[in-house]
């Protein structure tokens, strides 16, 4: 009777442990990657779209080169919000593959200013600044990265940033102070840091040394 007992619990052990060997074994390459594995596919583009607009600002990419990236960018972003559409919300390995290779070759494909034709890197004035943080919050709206309210609050906030901007300049005379272009630059810093981005969120290309 002992016998019986031994070998129904050890066939019990067995048939509990199976599922969790084939679950592993179907498990996504991402899940089995550990803590270095790659960021996601929308976290990739992210951090590539602030390093285009970091080294187009010192001079190691052209405007043309920067802003081809980042149509190649969109279009990558456009291709797996429609897979995942297709696919019931969640992208398959096969896409996620093809997107991934993608990724690599916008990264590859990028033509650096060779170092005797660099400049001095431009100054991130108000105005360029405040264009950057629109041309963002679009990117984030259209990729999904920012929620309807929160896109809202952007544009919103932005949109005071640059009418206390203008204001300035009248009252100014045509040039805001240091402490004025302080203020407004920490309002814009601000509005980049507490806006609830879905995935990473990188600092600003003017804030990176």
């Amino acid at each position: 009777m002992m016998k019986l007992f031994l070998g129904a619990a050890a066939a019990v052990s067995i048939g509990a442990a199976l599922p969790l060997t084939g679950l592993a074994q179907d498990a996504p390459p991402s899940a089995m990657d550990g803590p270095a594995a790659r960021p996601g596919i929308h976290d990739q583009l992210e951090l590539m779209g602030a390093r285009i607009d970091r080294d187009q600002a010192q001079g190691k990419l052209s405007e043309a080169e920067a802003d081809r990236a980042h149509r190649d960018i969109s279009r990558i972003q456009d291709e797996a919000r429609g897979d995942r559409i297709r696919d019931g919300g969640a992208l398959t390995p096969a896409s996620m593959s093809d997107l991934q290779g993608r990724i690599d070759r916008v990264r590859a494909d990028l033509r650096w200013e060779r170092a005797s034709e660099i400049e001095a890197a431009p100054v991130w004035s108000l105005d360029r600044r405040e264009q950057w943080m629109d041309q963002r919050i679009q990117r984030a709206n259209i990729d999904g990265r920012l929620s309807g309210n929160e896109n809202e609050r952007g544009r919103s906030e932005l949109a005071a940033i640059r009418a206390e901007h203008a204001r300035l300049l009248v009252r100014d005379g045509g040039a805001v102070s240091e402490t004025d272009r302080a203020y407004l630059d920490q309002r814009i810093n601000e509005l980049n840091s507490t806006l609830r981005w879905e995935g990473v969120n990188p600092p600003p290309p003017w804030a990176v040394r």
